[in-house]
């Protein structure tokens, strides 16, 4: 069984013919944390390659991420976005330490906002 989105729901387990037994759940998603890493290494070997927060279902989000200089690299509306450390023109970013705003809305429409630094280590 895969849920994918929260509510209740009910499972009924039978034992033909005479017997069944129903339960219901409830999923909800007001325990999950988002999961946000600090550094990452988009150098294609598979491990680590991007940027993005994970562990809560994300219906829209804004990724905005910032050079240490304070000018923006990357924006993004994008509720799936995965940073690989290219910037808007989709030229590779120098290795450093970043900065980001993450904006999102998880599925049951509560907002959220995230800031911090992402170090970047090809």
């Amino acid at each position: 069984l895969e849920v994918t989105t929260p509510g209740v729901f009910s499972l009924t387990a039978t034992n033909f013919p005479a017997c069944s037994l129903t339960k219901e759940i409830t999923i909800d998603t007001t325990t999950c944390n988002p999961f946000i890493p600090n550094i990452f290494t988009p150098d294609g070997d598979g491990l680590n390659d991007y940027f993005y927060i994970s562990n809560i279902p994300v219906k829209e989000m804004k990724l905005v991420i910032f050079n240490r200089w304070g000018q923006k690299v990357l924006e993004s509306n994008d509720a799936n976005i995965k940073w690989d450390g290219k910037d808007n023109s989709g030229n590779n970013v120098p290795d450093g330490v970043y900065y980001f705003i993450a904006l999102y809305t998880d599925m049951l429409n509560r907002n959220y906002e995230n800031t911090g630094n992402i170090q970047l280590i090809r």
